[in-house]
């Protein structure tokens, strides 16, 4: 690429400038590069792992797919991009930028093909498609129907890009915290949230951290904690729901996804409710034998509901 520049050059001096200008920028970009990783980022991740026996931690915020809808645009121009994103949008959120960051990495790692294939394979099912890149488009999402580049993809294949990217570059025994997995989700994807957070702990030794508004995501958990069931019975979930959507995927490709869900059963899976009260947020430890009876708020809702339900029964009948 270089003789190719010097050749170039010496055909047209007019350019010298910008050329020189862009080796300059080229060269500066990695030195700044290098230096944030050798004096930031690896002594950070190192404390980390020290302090808290984690090789690493992925945090994953609420509002994925408008991020992931940008990506493409903050890939090609990092610094300028993200200067501008933060400050109209994020305020410069420190948080955020971390986020940004591992997002482009697993971004380019699916362009350069060096991605470990299984955690994929994992997320397969969930995310009812594939992830490849194209030089012209970037990240595509590719259904059994078409393929689209990803900022032009369905919500569900934004928000499960916005999890699955960070995770290509997690080591295994990272922290994984993430908030609201099952955000824009329908009822069977979330379903399939849970069986897939279960496989990530399951196979890479990930702690899996995530807070839900989703009572059948919890469920998923609380069931495989509970009943412990083998990889054949995983599958057959898995195969039901896919069914029910109509959708249809080689049953090779469900494997990984039902054996390492099924582990899950041997997991220290814990459950914690979060209750605001007088004196602020109380937090208290949910045995799983009663979560699998009632969860709480979520099911107080649905009880509510029925209630009201009958009472307009009622009302009807004092009509007539």
């Amino acid at each position: 690429m270089i003789r190719e520049v010097d050749r170039v050059v010496s055909r047209h001096p007019t350019v010298t400038r910008s050329v020189a200008a862009l080796r300059i920028q080229s060269w500066l970009k990695d030195v700044l590069l290098e230096f944030v990783d050798e004096s930031i980022c690896t002594p950070l991740a190192d404390a980390y792992a020290e302090a808290y026996g984690r090789s690493a931690v992925r945090f994953i915020p609420f509002g994925r797919s408008p991020v992931i809808g940008q990506l493409e645009s903050l890939s090609q121009d990092p610094v300028r991009r993200y200067r501008a994103l933060f400050g109209s949008l994020y305020e410069s959120d420190v948080v955020l930028q971390s986020y940004m960051s591992w997002l482009s990495r697993g971004r380019s790692m699916i362009a350069e093909n060096s991605y470990d294939r299984r955690v994929l394979d994992l997320f397969l099912p969930l995310l009812q498609g594939q992830l490849t890149f194209r030089r012209a488009e970037g990240l595509v999402y590719t259904t059994h129907e078409c393929t689209v580049p990803v900022r032009w993809a369905s919500a569900l294949a934004g928000e499960v890009t916005g999890i699955l990217l960070p995770l290509l570059s997690a080591p295994p025994g990272s922290r994984v915290i993430i908030e609201e997995p099952e955000a824009q989700l329908h009822y069977s994807a979330q379903l399939l949230m849970g069986l897939t957070l279960a496989a990530l702990a399951g196979k890479y030794g990930h702690q899996v951290v995530f807070s839900t508004h989703s009572d059948l995501v919890v469920l998923a958990m609380a069931y495989m904690k509970k009943y412990k069931p083998s990889k054949e019975r995983v599958r057959q979930l898995i195969t039901g729901i896919l069914e029910m959507q109509h959708l249809q995927i080689e049953p090779g490709l469900l494997e990984s996804l039902a054996e390492y869900a099924a582990r899950a059963g041997s997991l220290d899976i814990r459950f914690y409710y979060y209750e605001p009260g007088e004196d602020g947020i109380r937090v208290s430890s949910i045995d799983v034998d009663e979560l699998t009876k009632h969860i709480p708020s979520l099911t107080d809702v649905v009880d509510r509901l029925l209630a009201w339900v009958l009472g307009l029964g009622d009302d009807s009948h004092a009509e007539d």
